[in-house]
Formats: structure tokens, sequence, C-alpha cells
């Protein structure tokens, strides 16, 4: 059941079971690959789409990724190549390497009840099999991934959101963007992967007042 066709029925089925028949879409990460998804096969019932850190491109996401790797101590730097090369990832280095990283590119003020309730219900067999062992080495189902062709297509309101130090890097979401006629574009500052942790009040303040935008054109 670990396929975008399965997650995008039990999107819907959620919608179903709340009784809404046209509601805004907020993704993030792979949260956004699910939004464009259901947009896709849903596009009457979605008002909006706010895109944040969109990961669109997952082959052009990669090579980001092994950009900000040259970042790393050269000794993390190898112990990634030797992992990558012989297929085992359990080398401490490896995972040091996983830490320094996130502590860089994916969150740099994180909230430790949300870190713990996040650890607690986050669900590892996913990850790895769409994903990879670590947000550097995607070796998952969505390594190909690449819905660009599809963002000219968007007819609803848009929002695109990045951090200065995101991961996913805030060049490549803007030139998602820019395939969406009208879309708004912003980039926190000081902030990584993780906006809502890094920049907690300026993001509900941007998706507030976009969310705030689209409901003026709509009578729901």
């Amino acid at each position: 059941m670990f396929t975008i066709k399965h997650f995008v029925s039990e999107l819907d089925s959620l919608r179903k079971h709340l009784g809404i028949n046209q509601w805004n879409l907020l993704g993030h990460s792979w949260g956004t690959i699910l939004a464009l998804e259901y947009y896709k096969a849903f596009p009457d019932k979605v008002a909006s789409l706010t895109f944040a850190s969109a990961c669109f491109d997952i082959p052009a996401y990669a090579i980001q990724a092994k950009k900000l790797l040259k970042t790393l101590p050269d000794s993390l730097q190898q112990a990634i190549v030797m992992a990558e090369t012989t297929g085992k990832y359990e080398d401490p280095l490896y995972h040091k390497a996983i830490t320094q990283f996130t502590c860089l590119y994916l969150v740099r003020k994180p909230v430790k009840a949300e870190m713990d309730s996040t650890s607690a219900t986050y669900n590892n067999n996913i990850y790895y099999y769409m994903q990879g062992p670590s947000e550097f080495t995607i070796i998952g189902t969505l390594k190909n991934y690449d819905a660009t062709s599809d963002l000219s297509k968007i007819k609803v309101p848009t929002l695109f959101t990045v951090g200065e130090f995101d991961e996913v890097g805030a060049e490549l979401v803007k030139s998602f963007a820019d395939k969406v006629s009208g879309s708004r574009y912003k980039v926190f500052p000081n902030s990584a992967h993780i906006t809502m942790w890094d920049a907690k009040e300026e993001n509900l303040k941007i998706a507030r007042e976009f969310l705030h935008s689209v409901d003026s054109l709509y009578n729901y």
C-alpha cells in the first residue's frame, strides 16, 4: 500500500468522512507530492494549494542534496560514499552525517515536544521504501519522480514556501513556482526544511494571509 495512488485515495476518504465538498490543501515535503497528485485526481475538490518545501523533481532534489553534503567534514562525506557503495547504512559515521545534515538543512530550531511526537508516530518502513535510508541517499520508489510538467496545469490559487537553508533549495522551489501561473512564493530567512518550526510565526502569518485571500474568491 506504499503507493502515491493509495495515499491519494486515503486523503479523499478523509475528505468524504469529514463531509467537506471542497478544501484547501497544504502539503510539506513529501506532502507536496501528495497534494499535487490529489489535485490531479480530484481538481474540483481543491480550492487552493500550499506547497511547503516542494519536492516535485526528486532527481533534481538529489543533486541539490549532494551539493549540500560537500559542506560536511571529509570523514562524514567518505562514510556516506562507503555506505552508498556497499549498501550498508549501519555505520555510526553515516548516522553522524545524517545528524549533522539534519541540524543544518532539515531543522535548525527543533521543538522538543514536536520532535518527540513525530518520532513516536514515525513509520520508518514507509520512509525507507519510498525515500531511502536518509534525506540524501534516495533509493526508494520516489527516486525517479518528476511532476514538473504538471505544474503549468494548476488552475487554483497556489502558494510556495521554502526555507533559506532548506535541503530542497530555494532556487529549485522558485523554479516550480515560476511554472504555476499567478502563484505566490515566500522564502523564510534563517530556516531549514521544516519551516513550521524554524519560522513558526512567519509561517502562520503567510499561510493565514494566503487562505484569507482564497476565502474571498470562493463561496464554499
